[in-house]
């Protein structure tokens, strides 16, 4: 099965466009492929994506290089939420 995500939704784009949310810093958990990453660094902000799966982690470092251009800081984290799962910091319930 391939893997694919879909783009930042329009109410979250709208929401971001509105002023409303602080800015500063911001952590999308699960970024996929990286347009919230994206959505939210290009209005300003500071921005971490999290990501446990590789393959969506190397889509997003590839989206985001073109996206951002350079222009705002990304990071992806496959590395720390895995040490996480396979330590059981993680809990589910």
């Amino acid at each position: 099965m391939t893997w694919r995500a879909l783009p930042a939704r329009p109410c979250f784009l709208e929401l971001i466009n509105s002023g409303e949310l602080p800015t500063g810093r911001a952590l999308v958990a699960g970024c996929g492929r990286g347009y919230a990453v994206a959505a939210l660094a290009s209005a300003g902000r500071s921005v971490t994506g999290l990501e446990i799966s590789d393959t969506a982690k190397a889509a997003a470092d590839e989206y985001l290089a073109t996206a951002l251009g350079g222009e705002a800081r990304y990071q992806t984290k496959t590395e720390m939420l895995q040490h996480y799962l396979n330590n059981d910091k993680i809990g589910v319930t």
